[in-house]
């Protein structure tokens, strides 16, 4: 089993995810050439929506001439280190029509084909009608050893044309160079979502690494514990004090009304018996005699308990 190259696997798959260039090129700018031609460059720039190495520029040259069309990509606007692709017409038996990739030199030769591997074009074409050239390619902007050709920023190209019937040849002052900014940026992607940065109604702030917690929601793992944002302290305003005109205030006071003495009912109070408690100097007549007799009958009792 033969095994492919990693360059080879890189070409399906690039070519398994190829972007389609629109209908139509709406986009262009026109070059004045020396020999009174016209070039026109139509363009369009497709980001992918994938990886950056699947961005394309699709392009069509047309020129009200014939001839073989070259267009170079080169950063310092010179032959020397770029790339071109180069369109030759169906212009001979032997030469049934081509768009290819060429590297480019400041020395004889200055244009050499670049190897199968790199011939990466796509949606290519180049066909003559009424005096007309038309050439159309697709290439990725960013290719392995090769310049980038930028979506967004300028762009130094470089351009040749052939004269009718000779085949790739010297091109002579028909030659030059332009600056091209696509201005095309990549857009948001429409199903891109962000967590809130809050868990449980606790602030988190946003970072890299993020947990899903049990809610859902997430928490960043490289931050501080969550802390909550200090709440907005609500405006209120105290009304400002409205002076009250004094009123006078009625004199409420009862005058003291006389109080009539009411006579208090004497309480019975009971007889509690008291023991005799001699007081010296102080016993009336009537108690000593009695005393006394109390004690003469005590004597005769105790002379008849004895007599007995």
């Amino acid at each position: 089993m033969k095994l492919l190259s990693a360059t080879s696997t890189l070409l399906l798959l690039k070519g398994a995810m190829s972007q389609d260039c629109p209908a139509e090129l709406t986009q262009s700018t026109s070059l004045s050439i020396a020999d009174g031609s016209t070039l026109t460059f139509k363009y369009a720039v497709v980001l992918s929506g994938f990886t950056d190495s699947q961005n394309l520029l699709c392009a069509q040259l047309e020129r009200d001439a014939e001839g073989f069309i070259g267009f170079g990509i080169s950063p310092t606007g010179e032959m020397s280190g770029g790339e071109a692709i180069i369109g030759i017409p169906d212009d001979a038996d032997d030469n049934p029509g081509t768009v290819m990739k060429y590297n480019l030199s400041g020395d004889s030769p200055r244009t050499s084909l670049m190897s199968n591997d790199k011939q990466t074009l796509m949606h290519t074409n180049i066909t003559q009608a009424d005096g007309n050239t038309f050439m159309t390619f697709a290439k990725y902007l960013n290719e392995i050893e090769e310049n980038e050709i930028f979506a967004s920023g300028d762009n130094t190209f470089l351009y040749a044309l052939g004269e009718q019937g000779k085949g790739l040849s010297f091109h002579g002052n028909n030659r030059g160079d332009f600056t091209l900014d696509f201005e095309v940026t990549r857009k948001p992607t429409s199903y891109s979502t962000t967590l809130e940065p809050t868990f449980g109604g606790v602030y988190v702030a946003p970072g890299l690494a993020r947990t899903m917690m049990p809610t859902g929601q997430g928490r960043d793992r490289d931050e501080p514990s969550p802390t909550s944002p200090p709440a907005p302290t609500p405006d209120i305003r105290t009304p400002p004090v409205v002076p009250t005109p004094d009123t006078p205030t009625p004199d409420t006071r009862t005058p003291d009304a006389p109080t009539p003495d009411a006579p208090t009912p004497d309480a019975p109070t009971p007889d509690t018996p008291t023991p005799d408690t001699p007081t010296p100097d102080a016993l009336s007549g009537a108690t000593i005699r009695k005393k006394i007799g109390t004690m003469i009958l005590g004597a005769g009792a105790v002379a008849v308990w004895f007599g007995m």
